[in-house]
C-alpha cells in the first residue's frame, strides 16, 4: 500500500493494524522469566485503551512497523495492560498503615488516639470514614478502640488517661484498685490527675483532679498505664477512708510489696501535706504494729468487736503448725475460730474441725469457736464470753508464773 499525501504534502501513515491481526507482533514487551500465558480478551485492555488511560496520544506508526518498534523509536517502554482487579493494588498500599495502627493499638490495650492516627499518616477524612464503617469505635472524644480487638482488663482506665492527654495519671480510687490497695471500684467514675493545667471539657465517666505539684517519685507506670505511685495514691485516698479501711489499704500495700513505710513517710513529709492523713502518719510511725489483714467479712466484724470492747488485739490469719487460724492471742495461747455455715456445714468439715482442735490442743493451744451469725447478731454475748475466757487464761498464766518463781 502506497502512502497517501495531502495537498500540503504532509505524509500520513497508514492506519495501525489490529494487534491481534495475523503477522502483527505481540505489542507487549518481552518479559524476563518463563513464558506467560496471553491474557484473555475479557481481562486485557487494548493498546488504545492503555494509551487513553495514561493520558497520551498514540504515536504514529510506519508501514510494516509493529507497536513495539514504534515504542523503541520513541524511546519509551510500553506499559503492560493491567487486569481489571486494580483494587488489590489499593489494598496493598494500605496494608502498612493498617499494620502500623494495629501495632500501636496492640501496645495500648487495643486503643489508639486521633493524634496518633494523624501521626501515622491517616487523614481526618479517612479517620471519619473508618468510624462510619465501624472499624474504629469511639470510647472517649479522640480515643478509639479497634473493632476487631477485644478490649482487655484495665482498657477503660488507660482510655481515660489517653482522653485527658498530656501528663495525665490514673489516681485516687482507680489507682488504689490497680495497686491492689482496695477492691471495690465497680460503677464509679475513673479518676485521673493532671498537674498544673486545666483538663478541658468534662468527659462522661471520668473524674479529673488537679494537682499544683507532683514530684517524679509520685509518678509510676503499672500495667502499661501512667499512674500515681502507691504511696501517693494512699495519701490521696486517706481522707475518704475510715480508720479501719485505711489500715487495711496500708497493710495490703505492705504485703503486696507495692509500698514501704519509708516511701509513705517521704510522701507525707512533702508540703503541703494532704489533709486527713493524721491516722496514716500513726500507722507509718508504729513499726512494731503487726498487719491486721482479714480474709472475710466475718473476720472483719470480729476484729471491730474486739476493738469496740477494748480488748487486746489478736494476730489474724497466722499459721500454727500446718493450720492457719483466724485469731490468736499468742501470750495466752488462745485460738478463736469464726466459722461460716457455708464452709462448716457438712459432716466432713465437722470431723476436720474436731481433728484440728485436737492437734492445736496437743501443741498447747486452747480453741474457742464462734459462728458468723453469733458475731453479727449477738455481739454482746460474744464479747462477754471472750472477755471471760481471756481473763481466765490471764489468771492461769499469773498462777503459773508465781508457782515457778
Amino acid at each position: 500500500m502506497q502512502p497517501r499525501e495531502h495537498a500540503s504534502g504532509a505524509h500520513t501513515p497508514p492506519a495501525d493494524p489490529h494487534p491481534d491481526a495475523p503477522g502483527v507482533a505481540d505489542p507487549r514487551p518481552d518479559v524476563p522469566g518463563p513464558a506467560r500465558k496471553r491474557p484473555s480478551a475479557r481481562t486485557t485492555e487494548a493498546p488504545v485503551d492503555v494509551d487513553a488511560r495514561y493520558g497520551r496520544k498514540r504515536p504514529p506508526s510506519r508501514a510494516g512497523e509493529s507497536q513495539m518498534d514504534v515504542d523503541a523509536r520513541y524511546g519509551r517502554k510500553r506499559p503492560l495492560a493491567l487486569p481489571r482487579r486494580v483494587d488489590l493494588v489499593v489494598c496493598r498500599t494500605s496494608e502498612p498503615v493498617d499494620r502500623a495502627v494495629g501495632e500501636v493499638a496492640g501496645r495500648q490495650r487495643g486503643l489508639i488516639t486521633r493524634s496518633q492516627l494523624l501521626g501515622l499518616g491517616l487523614t481526618r477524612h479517612r479517620i471519619d470514614h473508618w468510624r462510619s464503617r465501624g472499624k474504629l469505635i469511639t470510647i472517649h472524644r479522640g480515643v478509639y478502640a479497634l473493632s476487631h480487638l477485644a478490649l482487655p482488663e484495665y482498657a477503660a482506665e488507660l482510655a481515660a488517661v489517653l482522653a485527658i492527654g498530656r501528663g495525665a495519671l490514673l489516681s485516687h480510687g482507680s489507682a488504689a484498685a490497680l495497686w491492689g490497695l482496695t477492691t471495690d471500684r465497680e460503677g464509679r467514675d475513673i479518676e485521673v490527675t493532671v498537674v498544673g493545667r486545666d483538663a478541658g471539657r468534662r468527659r462522661a465517666g471520668i473524674a479529673v483532679h488537679q494537682a499544683s505539684d507532683l514530684r517524679p517519685a509520685d509518678a509510676a507506670v503499672r500495667e502499661g498505664i501512667p499512674i500515681t505511685s502507691a504511696a501517693r495514691t494512699l495519701a490521696d485516698i486517706a481522707p475518704a477512708l475510715d480508720s479501719r479501711e485505711l489500715e487495711r489499704a496500708f497493710d495490703r500495700g505492705l504485703k503486696g510489696r507495692v509500698l514501704t513505710r519509708a516511701a509513705v513517710d517521704a510522701t507525707l513529709s512533702r508540703s503541703p501535706r494532704p489533709p486527713g492523713t493524721a491516722h496514716l502518719s500513726v500507722l507509718v510511725a508504729d513499726e512494731l504494729r503487726t498487719p491486721k489483714e482479714t480474709r472475710s467479712e466475718r473476720e472483719e466484724r470480729f476484729l471491730r468487736l474486739v476493738r469496740a470492747g477494748g480488748l487486746p488485739e489478736p494476730e489474724l490469719n497466722v499459721r500454727i503448725g500446718p493450720y492457719r487460724v483466724d485469731a490468736l492471742w499468742r501470750a495466752l495461747r488462745l485460738v478463736v475460730e469464726v466459722d461460716g455455715y457455708e464452709f462448716h456445714s457438712t459432716r466432713r468439715s465437722f470431723e476436720n474441725d474436731r481433728e484440728r482442735d485436737l492437734q492445736l490442743t496437743s501443741l498447747g493451744f486452747s480453741t474457742m469457736r464462734l459462728t458468723a451469725e453469733q458475731v453479727k447478731d449477738r455481739p454482746a454475748m460474744v464479747l462477754v464470753r471472750l472477755t471471760q475466757q481471756l481473763s481466765a487464761l490471764e489468771a492461769q498464766r499469773g498462777r503459773s508464773n508465781r508457782s515457778v518463781s
